[in-house]
């Protein structure tokens, strides 16, 4: 999806690239220095012209230019385990393999559930060390049909990995967020229950379940849990610097549950020398059976139901 930051900074990194200063730059495209640094400033965005002469001059695709590569798809991890080895496949929604790696056996029958879970887990997280943004994880192994196996490994990747969203903690989220950086927002609004691509992986394995936790067998007696992944949808409208918004893409990226941004815009503000415009974060889980909802805690943060924004 469209981000008007990673245009910026990809536009400043092949101009630099390609050995031109802004002033060059400019004068090639038959504009001002000064509208390259805005766009290099995520202030404005080029037109689709100017956008297909920058690719031509700096050499490099539209697509990678505005940042649509296949980092924007979404992740998913398929685990197919036996007594003697298991295999872990990094994909995407459409398909695509990104990487495969093999461990030894996971069949909890044999090697006993502490070190098949060991292994599950240790696959799982070199997987995730590649690609941290997984949205699904599907496990296919023999043995989880034997007593309450199937249950102990569900349990042990809800309590490992992200679990449920609520408005609640996707509100103190936010306000930590307007607590760390200059930007703010103005208005907020969720959309819960998405659907993260679960069916990508059922395409290749006919042992994968139909339903958001679910547990097949297989004529060869090995079974599989699959754990779906969702995301809540959060619409933002805000105000911020460009310190601020940089601040804020840094911050979705790098914290611990997995949220992507899929979608931001940006204006800037000639009055407050602020930009302003709405971002999409989707903010990824896997589902909570049974469980009873913790509420968050942010230090510093005071939660409650009035005045929610600061405003006066």
């Amino acid at each position: 999806m469209f981000d008007i930051m990673t245009m910026a900074e990809n536009i400043k990194t092949y101009r630099n690239k390609r050995g031109l200063n802004q002033y060059e730059f400019a004068e090639k495209l038959g504009i001002s220095p000064q509208a390259v640094s805005k766009w290099e400033c995520g202030q404005s965005c080029p037109s689709i012209e100017n956008l297909c002469v920058i690719s031509e001059i700096l050499d490099v695709s539209i697509d990678t230019l505005i940042g649509e590569n296949s980092d924007s798809e979404k992740m998913m991890i398929g685990i197919d385990g036996g007594g003697t080895k298991t295999e872990f496949v990094l994909f995407s929604e459409s398909g695509r393999i990104l990487n495969r790696i093999v461990l030894d056996g996971c069949n909890p029958n044999t090697v006993g559930m502490e070190e098949a879970m060991n292994i599950l887990q240790l696959g799982i997280d070199t997987l995730m060390k590649i690609k941290g943004k997984i949205s699904g994880i599907f496990v296919g192994a023999a043995g989880l049909d034997s007593g309450n196996n199937t249950s102990k490994i569900k349990k042990m990747l809800k309590e490992k990995y992200p679990k449920d969203m609520t408005e609640e903690k996707a509100m103190s989220i936010i306000r930590d967020i307007e607590s760390k950086m200059d930007f703010k927002t103005t208005q907020i609004a969720f959309v819960k229950g998405n659907k993260a691509g679960q069916n990508a992986y059922a395409a290749q394995s006919s042992e994968s379940g139909n339903s958001e936790s679910d547990t097949t067998s297989s004529e060869n007696g090995a079974a599989s849990a699959g754990t779906a992944g969702k995301y809540m949808e959060v619409t933002i409208v805000y105000k911020a610097s460009y310190k601020g918004l940089k601040k804020f893409n840094e911050y979705v990226n790098k914290y611990s549950d997995r949220m992507t941004i899929p979608s931001i815009n940006a204006t800037f503000d000639d009055a407050t020398g602020k930009l302003a415009g709405t971002a999409t974060v989707d903010m990824y889980y896997l589902p909570v059976d049974g469980k009873d909802y913790k509420a968050p805690t942010v230090n510093g943060v005071t939660d409650g139901t009035k005045n929610v924004f600061g405003s006066k």
